[in-house]
């Protein structure tokens, strides 16, 4: 099943346990989808075996921190080709790829066989059990332990957003206070694309946030695969659109559901200053309108 802490719904008041009942729902069947995807044409061997699982990062954990997990094995480290770990408050499953470093803005962490996941806000803090770990070699050949077959580690985490004192009917609000996703951006000379904000895994609150960017902008991960937020690169010239949600659900805070739409202006743009304010905008134009001034 999904990997976080599933809450007990009793506690909570009748509204906000069926929507978090139907988020954690939609999750756990979502995550399935994850694993196999994996695995679907792999073929299950003996050969190799996992022996030990570490977690290499120091805890206790909050939502947003990066945890590292260290699979040790007979196979030799040359053949791994990726690794996945299920466990209790992770945003997604914890992976490592073979030769994706360059796809990630950090690639020291997906150059060691290290799984890097995310802490989510939507569990309770405590202790917290690893349930699953998969690792397959590059002919496609995995193995695998549980907490079934093996003994697996936990951790320690704190400040977790499902609590038996939260209010359902007193939530508090949340927003992105620290950070301000532009309207427009110029490109830079001779580049068909700029790097732009670097998109937060949480709010100010402490939600864990899911990121989705289409359009004329990618969204490059820090820390691999199953990373939250990242570098957001912004070209070629057009638009794009940047929507934040937190969906791993809180009994603190209220939802998060943002949408924001960049139009991305060639280095070509000028750029003007409205008078008697700050703001600032660009144009596909010799001259600034009436009632701006150009600036550098």
């Amino acid at each position: 099943m999904w990997s976080f802490s599933r809450p007990n719904l009793l506690s909570f008041r009748p509204f906000f346990a069926k929507l978090v009942a139907f988020v954690l729902f939609a999750l756990a069947l979502f995550q399935p989808i994850i694993t196999w995807a994996h695995i679907e044409n792999g073929v299950f061997t003996e050969d190799f075996r996992i022996s030990e699982i570490k977690v290499r990062s120091k805890g206790p954990y909050k939502p947003g921190d990066v945890i590292v997990f260290d699979v040790i094995s007979s196979l030799p480290k040359d053949q791994i080709d990726w690794i996945q770990i299920t466990a209790d408050c992770l945003a997604y499953p914890a992976e490592w790829h073979r030769d994706t470093e360059k796809n990630f803005a950090d690639g020291s962490f997906v150059k060691k066989y290290y799984a890097i996941g995310i802490i989510s806000s939507g569990c309770y803090s405590g202790e917290r059990q690893v349930y699953e770990v998969i690792l397959s070699d590059i002919e496609s050949r995995y193995t695998r332990v549980s907490v079934e077959n093996a003994t697996l580690p936990s951790f320690i985490v704190q400040g977790g957003h499902l609590s038996e004192t939260g209010d359902a009917n007193n939530l508090m609000a949340d927003s992105l206070k620290k950070m301000s996703i532009p309207s427009q951006v110029r490109l830079e000379k001779k580049s068909s694309q700029t790097r732009g904000t670097v998109l937060p895994r949480t709010t100010s609150g402490g939600q864990t946030l899911d990121w989705v960017v289409s359009g004329n902008c990618k969204l490059k991960k820090i820390a691999g695969a199953s990373d939250l937020g990242g570098e957001l690169w912004v070209g070629p010239k057009g638009s794009c659109v940047v929507s934040a949600n937190t969906p791993w659900g809180s009994n603190l805070y209220q939802p998060l559901n943002q949408a924001h739409t960049i139009e991305i202006l060639p280095a070509s743009a000028i750029r003007c200053q409205k008078l008697g304010s700050k703001e600032v905008k660009y144009f596909l134009s010799k001259n600034c309108p009436k009632g701006f001034k150009k600036t550098t």
